[in-house]
């Protein structure tokens, strides 16, 4: 389950219609239900935490240490699939980014 499916996903999503200056309330929430589920379907996110400030400052380098790393994989020359591989492995959960490594 990687980015490219997740991303599939979501463009087939039926963005809401804007009706006289406001959304469709039922659209609305039809569409952050269905972005919430396959948030939580493809990346595990969207459950609700309660972080300590020391864990949301953990989380928060954890970011931006992917982010980095991400902008380095896209820079980096090598063949497209391991590039592929590696940035949809990304942001998966340790376990299941080895067992996807290993597949």
């Amino acid at each position: 389950m990687g980015l490219n499916e997740l991303a599939e996903k979501v463009a087939a999503l039926q963005i809401p219609k804007v009706l006289s200056d406001k959304v469709n309330n039922v659209e609305s929430k039809e569409f952050a239900n269905s972005l919430h589920d396959l948030m939580i379907e493809y990346r595990d996110m969207g459950h609700d935490w309660t972080l300590t400030a020391k864990q949301e400052l953990r989380w928060v380098n954890y970011v931006l240490a992917t982010r980095l790393l991400e902008d380095c994989l896209e820079l980096a020359f090598m063949p497209p699939d391991k590039k592929k591989a590696m940035l949809n492995s990304l942001y998966l959960p340790p376990a299941q980014a080895e067992s996807e490594h290993n597949a």
